[in-house]
């Protein structure tokens, strides 16, 4: 696997302990894990905001889908951004396009892929988010302040420089963004990037 998604790194990130890492980094090199329960649930978030499906229609599409648990977990957070979709009303528009980069720094064995599903302007400001749909780990400040800064060193460089960037996490509907960021994120994201590294490249090879 040369890239990680954003969503598996800050996962790893999250776990309490270096056992914990080592154990799910051993799975994602061994090809095994990685596995996206919410991704039919992302790309029929970007539809609805685009208006290309009608936002109950995310609901009976995810209603469709075969594990029971997988199922009931996409249907309460696509209920949640339904509701907050809908509730930004005529403020909000959902631009086509959907930023995308990777991130990588020297000396990291992969890159981190970024592809917030959200591009859209709000009340005369441009905006991006990332949908977060995953329970455990849950989401913290202190990671999500380390995915602002990736994504603001990353896709701020390029046509995005002035937009804002959020991470909708959907299980405690909630928008964090770069009140996340405090003067200790960059040092905590430079640790982890660090020692998943040497973890990556011991279980490797």
């Amino acid at each position: 696997m040369e890239n990680l998604s954003f969503t598996t790194f800050l996962k790893l990130c999250l776990l309490p302990s270096t056992q914990a890492k080592t154990s799910e980094i051993q799975k994602l090199v061994n090809g095994v894990g990685g596995y996206d329960f919410y991704k039919r649930l992302k790309l029929a978030a970007r539809e609805v905001a685009q208006g290309k499906t009608d936002p109950q229609e995310i609901l009976d599409q995810l209603n469709n889908i075969t594990r029971q648990a997988e199922r009931e977990h996409n249907i309460s957070v696509a209920t949640q951004f339904r509701d907050w979709w809908v509730s930004l009303g005529p403020n909000a528009a959902a631009y086509d396009d959907r930023p995308s980069s990777i991130f990588k720094r020297p000396g990291m064995p992969f890159g981190i892929k970024l592809a917030p599903e959200i591009c859209y302007i709000e009340n005369g400001k441009d905006k991006v988010t990332y949908l977060w749909a995953t329970a455990t780990p849950a989401l913290t400040k202190q990671g999500a302040g380390m995915g602002i800064v990736m994504l603001n060193e990353t896709l701020k460089k390029n046509r995005y420089s002035d937009h804002e960037f959020s991470i909708f996490d959907l299980r405690r509907n909630r928008i964090l963004g770069s009140e996340c960021v405090s003067n200790t994120t960059r040092t905590n994201l430079a640790g982890d990037l660090a020692q998943i590294s040497a973890i990556w490249q011991q279980i490797s090879g």
